[in-house]
């Protein structure tokens, strides 16, 4: 045995569960452009059913279309992914190569289970009924829909805006949109003023600071102008793991003075930067401890839900969440509460000459003047 062998058997006999559990996901929906077109698993997961499921079903079925080769990539890749012997899951190399020492250490394992499969397939369907009215009773106990997320979830349902260019999700009361140098000079009054049916910009984040040195060109002007154009206002800073976080911190404390009315500061938090993820986990929350201890208030982490899902969570779940998540017809898929959702990235806005991202917040009025600082 080498020692790449070594260390894939010692992670999965630590944690077998974890890494089996996390399997479907690691290939169906996080590398569905590489490992080919949509499965039944893919279709589940996509439709909020629970890993669990998803992987009852592949595993009950002996894996799909009998290839044994097909459930052997998903344990390998899941072992990549979810191990910190190997963080960067989609450096495709390793995954290779870990795949070719698993295939040689399990091939007659995998061809067992497939041959059993396939000489008894009716258990396979007794055992999906068993699965399916175990799922349907556990979401019913949980008060939770069939296939859907809680019964009294939000209606998403997204209607076309043209005067914003973008469809906008249903049931939010309160749009926002985002912005930073690549917008130009902003007409906020014209920003503030624009409504299309029952709907006006009632926020904006403003891009302040990013790493050590650098303050957005804009900023100054895009944070005088909405104030007096009557704009709730935040301000962000965009996080660099390979700088430190103090500095950071401290930079964008120098840039930003926030004033009764304007949201929390946000931290925007996008890459690893060639760290590890325990040294940036650790920056991060020191930026956030720093700022925090300034100005008073607990700080929002701005992610998309991939990124937050992977490297973020769940250290930093008592932290407010703005999370990106485009094209999705539901809500983020993100395991926590999220205060924002930004969910398009090509909206139009009288007075800004570019595309702009737009946000709902998930509250009412109540709630978001209870998020601003006093």
């Amino acid at each position: 045995m080498n020692e790449e062998e070594g260390l894939f058997n010692s992670a999965f006999i630590a944690n077998p569960d974890f890494i089996l559990l996390n399997a479907a996901r690691a290939l169906w929906v996080d590398f569905p452009q590489v490992y080919g077109p949509p499965t039944a698993s893919h279709y589940f997961l996509q439709h909020g059913i629970p890993d669990y499921f998803s992987l009852a079903v592949v595993w009950i079925f002996g894996y799909p279309a009998g290839d044994y080769k097909v459930w052997a990539w998903t344990e390998a890749i899941a072992a990549i992914k979810f191990t910190s012997s190997f963080p960067h899951a989609h450096q495709l190399q390793e995954i290779r190569r870990i795949f070719a020492i698993f295939i040689k250490a399990h091939q007659k394992k995998h061809r067992r289970i497939a041959s059993m499969a396939r000489k008894n397939p009716s258990s396979g369907w007794i055992g999906l009924l068993f699965i399916i009215f175990i799922f349907l009773g556990y979401r019913a106990i949980q008060g939770l829909s069939p296939f859907g997320n809680s019964v009294n979830d939000r209606d998403e349902t997204f209607t076309m805006y043209p005067d914003f260019g973008i469809e906008l999700p249903g049931a939010y009361h309160i749009h926002g949109i985002d912005v930073s140098r690549y917008q130009s000079s902003i007409n906020w009054r014209l920003v503030q003023k624009m409504q299309s049916r029952d709907v006006k910009i009632g926020f904006a984040f403003i891009k302040a600071t990013e790493g050590i040195t650098l303050t957005d060109r804009h900023f100054s002007r895009n944070w005088r102008k909405s104030r007096e154009a009557g704009v709730t206002r935040g301000a962000y800073h965009f996080f660099r793991a390979n700088s430190d976080a103090a500095a950071q911190a401290r930079r964008f404390i120098k840039e930003v003075t926030l004033l009764p009315g304007d949201l929390p500061p946000v931290l925007d938090v996008e890459t690893l930067d060639n760290t590890s993820i325990t040294e940036f986990q650790d920056k991060v929350a020191l930026w956030l401890l720093l700022v925090e201890q300034h100005y008073k208030v607990k700080p929002i982490i701005y992610s998309n839900a991939t990124f937050y899902q992977n490297y973020l969570h769940p250290r930093f779940a008592d932290y407010p969440l703005w999370v990106a998540h485009y094209k999705e017809r539901n809500r983020p898929k993100v395991s926590r509460q999220w205060i924002v959702w930004q969910h398009n990235e090509g909206g139009r806005v009288n007075g800004i000459n570019h595309h702009v991202d737009f946000n709902v917040f998930n509250g009412d009025g109540a709630q978001f003047r209870a998020l601003l600082i006093p």
